[in-house]
């Protein structure tokens, strides 16, 4: 987990996962070169149910 704080922004995002998306090497120019990589943070909310049965007497 890490923690970033966005610019022009003062809240601090928690960053929950990390992934690394990579381009299709067919798709590029054939004199492409690695130059790191370039951050962004996509925030999204997760809505799930939480179903419980009771069973009363």
């Amino acid at each position: 987990m890490r923690l970033v704080a966005p610019s022009g922004k003062n809240a601090i995002v928690k960053v929950d996962r990390s992934k690394i998306l990579e381009y299709p090497e067919a798709e590029l120019p054939f004199d492409a070169e690695f130059k790191g990589y370039e951050e962004v943070i996509v925030q999204d909310i997760l809505l799930k149910t939480d179903n419980v049965l009771f069973r009363k007497q």
